[in-house]
This record gives C-alpha cells, sequence and structure tokens, in this order.
C-alpha cells in the first residue's frame, strides 16, 4: 500500500477561538478540520476521532504488516490455514487504510 498523503501528525483538539461553540482539530498551527454545530460533548467525542485519525492509520498499518509477518512465518513451518473470520479481518484493515488514503 502507499504512502499516506494526509497531514502527519499528531494532531490535536482546540477550542475555536474567538467563538462560542466549535472546536479546531490543528496540526502545529494548521487547521486540519473543524467541528461545528453539535453539542459540546458530541463535538469534543467526535474531534477526539478525527484527531487520532493519523494514530489509528498509522497503527492499522502496522498491525496489517505484523498479521502478514507472522502469517507467512507461520505458514513456512506449519500449515495452518487462515479461518475465514481471519481472512474478513485483514480485508477489513485493507479497506480501512484504503478508505483513510482514499483510494476506495
Amino acid at each position: 500500500m502507499s504512502a499516506a498523503k494526509h497531514t502527519p501528525g499528531p494532531w490535536r483538539v482546540v477550542k475555536r477561538s474567538g467563538a462560542p461553540t466549535g472546536l479546531d482539530i490543528l496540526c502545529g498551527g494548521n487547521r486540519v478540520a473543524a467541528v461545528n454545530g453539535g453539542l459540546p460533548r458530541e463535538e469534543a467525542r467526535e474531534a477526539a476521532l478525527i484527531a487520532a485519525a493519523p494514530d489509528l492509520l498509522a497503527a492499522l498499518v502496522d498491525a496489517l504488516e505484523r498479521c502478514k509477518f507472522l502469517g507467512e512465518r507461520c505458514a513456512a513451518s506449519v500449515r495452518v490455514p487462515v479461518s475465514a473470520e481471519q481472512d474478513d479481518a485483514l480485508e477489513r484493515y485493507r479497506a480501512a487504510i484504503a478508505k483513510a488514503r482514499g483510494q476506495s
């Protein structure tokens, strides 16, 4: 899979300056995203998820690579078939990574 083409993390959530509501997600001093119009708790949860996106993507890419590495090692030493559930999980990982990279 190709490298990410998004603003690299870390991203952080800050209260929008000069506004009674709304949160900004920043990388350095640049706004990456904004959350507006919800209840304060909803805005905070949505902003936290958005701010975690680069870390979540990196962790998922790492997990997929580790799964591939372990699968190759297991396949080489013990002929253990991958279960349908495991195969489905790996496909969901790939699909989520592609979606995050704008490839789906």
